[in-house]
């Protein structure tokens, strides 16, 4: 019989770009760290299709179990601690969730991308509000995959299905929509990560473009990176993005 494997790797990511401004794209090596899971599975420790992940602060990992429709918290270390949500349309419960980012003060930010909305947990678990519904005004969300957070408690949301990033306070008060639909300067299409740099740039895996978006937090457009193809500066969807504490972006290219 085979046995098809499931683990998450940290760190992780399909193939790691680092860019530094001006924009070099060097490759990012890293040495294996930490393995947590085995085989694909539904049991505690065990995970089927998961997308992210975020470490906390007190050094607890949160995991998006994706295809199990749940949130596995594991220690600095990898040992089990618990999981929460389940199936389902009601508070607290999921369908393919996707992303996450944990606020100062613990709080947990998770993307219900069939849903379409955001759910936000205190750092066990407890379920506390959410915000957005299905569709494609302002304030409606449509797939929303990567989130991310700024020091100005506003949540950025990488509104895929709408092929924007959609702009919350972290208390899900709607605020704004950058980017539209398209394949041109100040444009996205279906993009699926986004972060936020200290400086103020909002850097967006703009995946059905093959390249990255960069605007500022007031929604302004800046400048481009990358286009389709294999090699230096170029991206075939990239699909997550990342700010390291030195600066750096880290582009999660995923073919």
């Amino acid at each position: 019989m085979n046995v098809k494997s499931t683990s998450l790797y940290l760190p992780i990511l399909f193939c790691l770009f680092l860019i530094c401004l001006p924009v070099n794209v060097h490759s990012f090596n890293v040495s294996f760290s930490l393995q947590i899971g085995s085989v694909k599975g539904n049991t505690d420790g065990l995970f089927y299709g998961p997308t992210g992940t975020a470490v906390a602060l007190d050094g607890k990992i949160y995991i998006i179990d994706s295809g199990n429709n749940r949130i596995q918290i594991f220690s600095s270390e990898g040992q089990f601690i618990k999981t929460f949500g389940t199936k389902g349309t009601g508070d607290g419960q999921f369908r393919s969730p996707y992303g996450i980012a944990i606020e100062k003060d613990g709080r947990l930010f998770v993307t219900d991308s069939r849903n379409g909305r955001v759910q936000v947990f205190d750092s066990h678990g407890v379920f506390l509000y959410g915000f957005g519904r299905d569709g494609s005004g302002d304030g409606e969300l449509s797939y929303p995959l990567g989130i991310a957070l700024d020091e100005q408690e506003r949540v950025f949301i990488a509104d895929s299905g709408n092929s924007r990033i959609a702009v919350f306070t972290t208390d899900g008060l709607f605020l704004d929509n950058i980017g539209s639909k398209g394949s041109g300067r100040e444009q996205l299409y279906n993009p699926a990560g986004v972060a936020v740099s200290a400086d103020e740039k909002v850097w967006i895996a703009d995946t059905g473009n093959n390249r990255l978006q960069v605007f500022d937090t007031q929604g302004n457009y800046l400048f481009p990176i990358g286009s389709e193809d294999r090699g230096v500066n170029k991206f075939s969807k990239p699909a997550g993005v990342a700010v390291d504490s030195q600066g750096r972006i880290i582009v999660a290219d995923t073919k």
